[in-house]
């Protein structure tokens, strides 16, 4: 008799997150608690060099609805020997609710690269109604970025200055701060792998449930080999129920102390009589008595703590934050098996061993996720936080997610103080046991035989491909990357998804050369790619106007090509960019093979063109041509007509694509004007298209180049897809 159940809730993101002051930063929800808070004086001595020393600060704020700021601080304490104050936006930080941070104070005068990790609370004290004070808790890795952090959204203005609350009294508002400094391990410099042999999961944002989960299920070898084992094509099915393997049990939490109490709570006999007998059939109302026994129990025990309930009271979904204890060993078969059914199997020695405890850290609108695992059962337990992973002992795993109370320590050891308590906001909420009879199945031995050829194949590929990235990286500082268009690529490309300029460099060919290598050795790469001979290459460098369009400028001169490719990426980018883009230039002879290209004179103009057809809406590369500068767009059409496959004497209109941000500038040419006088330059674009007859035009929504250009340029794409199901 097991349950299935959905996950607690995951990292979430709304309007009341923790949050960096000024700029909001992406974190974890804030937790929220309800409950009598006690005014202290301000505590402004520094605290003794104990480890994770603490404070409880109060900070009066009088005349508070006469004042007239954006932002106010607290006067500053000590905890641990750093300096803290409180911040505050009494008016809200661009929200309709009261914002709150813990700030380090002296942040300004620390050394670079300083770090300090704090738990805390910050909390609004009613002083008519005690029960009804709001403290919020969290905890952050404080830094030079983030030296503030807090909560944005606290409570809504509207219930704070509300003068029947109890918030502002005498027009003074109370404000709490309770600050717990802990130890702090370097999360930049920490190799978990190098310190504990295993590596962890990068949060994808808001991944942390799925990676401790995943990080259990791995550690759980037989689950891992049958993983490996599972089919991967359509007709293949499973031959073996995993599912069946690994239930999942769900447990009350409230009111049990222990595992045990929760499995007693669950085989707790109901008594079915008076106003609430039995329906038999055939035999009417009936005494009767109800309740659940297992059959068996599964060789891996999820057991799902029911940490999240619904509060009828409160009307709303809570945490249970109760202390809850597990042991190490769990004995099913306690007091003469008195969960089991009487058909039950009693051969199998139902004792459990620990293998894995998923916590939870935070409130019901969201929080934190990892888990403590022993991947061989060892005494030696591990700490898997997202992609660090640290060694822990037994107490650290077990006794610590109880949950319930922890006593903070003494400010002030030696003096009479009343010690004050913080909530355990991290919990266990998932426990993983496995039977010790079949602790050899589960925890069994996974080599590289057990994963099918074709993912091992995969996973090498993608190992290499990772080495040659890394060796990438660390040698792109000996290289350039040249990226190489041609007419092929303009071709491929206008008209499908590049309409204006000529090609997208992201996807043309690209060249790694070395920076002191001659340029011929491009030359030689490109001849070995392309097939064309190294002396009928003619390489054109590309250029950014000051209309923001990139165009190929000029041809590279002989002694440019005499430089390495070092020396010419620097020479021909004043931007320093760390690529070189060419236009490659290549002439065919009559036979369609490679000739060596004509001369060109300053009277020559390398000019590209683009064909426009109205009827079908489509713009497409149909070549370029030299032109004299002196000569005249109607001296052409010809060659035009028969670039685009028209008859000779096919009358056309021509015109130059100028722009295309922030508007669209293409404007008619006057065919008898010479190119000199259109101020036509080397790399400029012409698009053409038929004389659109009236009757054509009137049954085109865009009958000629400047319209489809607008059109594209104004449009919007969306993809559409099937939606995807929410996490719950």
């Amino acid at each position: 008799m097991t349950l299935m159940t959905p996950p607690p809730p995951i990292d979430q993101e709304d309007d009341e997150m923790l949050v960096q002051n000024p700029d909001l930063v992406e974190g974890p929800q804030p937790m929220e608690v309800m409950g009598p808070v006690e005014p202290a004086v301000a505590n402004t001595g520094e605290s003794l060099p104990v480890e994770d020393p603490s404070i409880k600060f109060t900070w009066r704020i009088d005349n508070f609805t006469r004042m007239n700021v954006k932002k106010h601080y607290s006067e500053i304490f000590s905890v641990g020997g750093y300096k803290w104050r409180v911040l505050i936006f009494p008016k809200g930080n661009n929200v309709d609710h009261l914002s709150m941070y813990l700030d380090v104070a002296d942040s300004g005068a620390l050394p670079y690269g300083w770090s300090r990790y704090a738990q805390f609370s910050l909390g609004v004290i009613n002083q008519l109604h005690g029960n009804y004070s709001i403290r919020k808790d969290t905890q952050h890795q404080f830094n030079a970025r983030e030296s503030d952090w807090g909560f944005t959204s606290f409570m809504p203005l509207s219930e704070l200055y509300e003068p029947s609350r109890g918030y502002i009294v005498n027009d003074t508002v109370l404000v709490e701060a309770k600050v717990v400094v802990r130890k702090y391990l370097d999360y930049w410099s920490y190799d978990s792998k190098k310190e504990t042999g295993y590596v962890g999961l990068k949060n994808q944002g808001a991944t942390c449930y799925m990676n401790s989960l995943l990080q259990t299920l791995y550690h759980i070898p037989y689950f891992r080999k049958a993983v490996y084992h599972m089919p991967t094509t359509e007709n293949d099915m499973p031959t073996g129920s995993i599912p069946l393997a690994l239930q999942n049990l769900q447990l009350d939490v409230k009111g049990c102390r222990d595992v045990y109490a929760s499995f007693d709570k669950y085989v707790e006999v109901e008594r079915l009589e008076g106003d609430n007998k039995y329906q038999a059939v055939e035999h009417g109302l009936q005494d009767a008595k109800k309740g659940v026994l297992f059959i068996d129990f599964p060789p891996v025990l999820q057991l799902q703590l029911k940490r999240f309930e619904y509060d009828f009271v409160r009307d709303t979904m809570v945490k249970i934050n109760d202390r809850y204890e597990f042991p190490l060993q769990l004995d099913l078969d306690r007091e003469n098996g008195k969960y089991l059914s009487p058909e039950s199997d009693r051969s199998i020695r139902n004792l459990y061993t620990l293998h894995s405890v998923l916590v939870h850290s935070g409130g019901i609108h969201g929080g934190h996720y990892y888990a403590f695992i022993r991947p061989t059962l060892s005494e030696q337990w591990y700490k898997f936080d997202d992609e660090r992973v640290t060694k822990e002992d037994t107490k650290r795993a077990l006794e610590e997610q109880y949950g319930g109370e922890e006593e903070a320590p003494p400010t002030n050891p030696g003096f009479n103080n009343a010690p004050f308590k913080f909530t355990k906001y991290s919990n266990a909420y998932m426990l993983v046991y496995i039977r010790e009879s079949d602790k050899e199945k589960i925890i069994c031995n996974v080599d590289e035989k057990d994963i099918a050829e074709h993912l091992r194949i995969r996973l090498k590929k993608e190992q290499e491909e990772k080495d040659d990235k890394k060796k990438f990286k660390a040698q792109a500082h000996l290289f350039t990357l040249i990226k190489v268009a041609r007419d092929d690529d303009l071709s491929q490309q206008i008209g499908r998804d590049t309409y204006f300029d000529l090609v997208n460099h992201d996807r043309v060919r690209q060249f790694r050369i070395q920076k002191q290598a001659p340029f011929n050795v491009l030359k030689e790469e490109v001849a070995k790619e392309f097939g064309i001979p190294v002396q009928f290459q003619r390489f054109w460098i590309w250029a950014k106007r000051q209309n923001h369009t990139y165009r190929p400028n000029r041809p590279l001169t002989a002694q440019e090509e005499a430089q390495t490719v070092g020396q010419l990426r620097e020479a021909s980018d004043k931007a320093h960019h760390a690529e070189l883009k060419l236009f490659l230039e290549v002439t065919l002879g009559a036979d369609l093979r490679p000739i060596a290209p004509p001369e060109k004179t300053k009277e020559d103009l390398l000019l590209f063109f683009k064909l426009y057809d109205p009827e079908k809406g489509e713009l497409r590369y149909v070549g370029r041509l030299f032109v004299k500068s002196s000569g005249k767009p109607m001296e052409i059409v010809g060659q035009l007509n028969q670039m685009a496959g028209f008859a000779p004497d096919v009358e056309i209109d021509l015109y130059e694509e100028i722009k295309f941000e922030p508007s669209v500038m293409c404007e008619l040419l006057d065919k008898k004007t010479s190119f000199r006088l259109s101020q036509i330059e080397d790399g400029d674009i012409i698009c053409f298209q038929k004389v659109t007859p009236p009757e054509i035009e009137e049954s085109c929504p865009y009958p000629d180049v400047p319209a489809f250009l607008e059109y594209v340029h104004n449009r919007q794409a969306t993809n559409i897809f099937s939606p995807v199901e929410e996490p719950r």
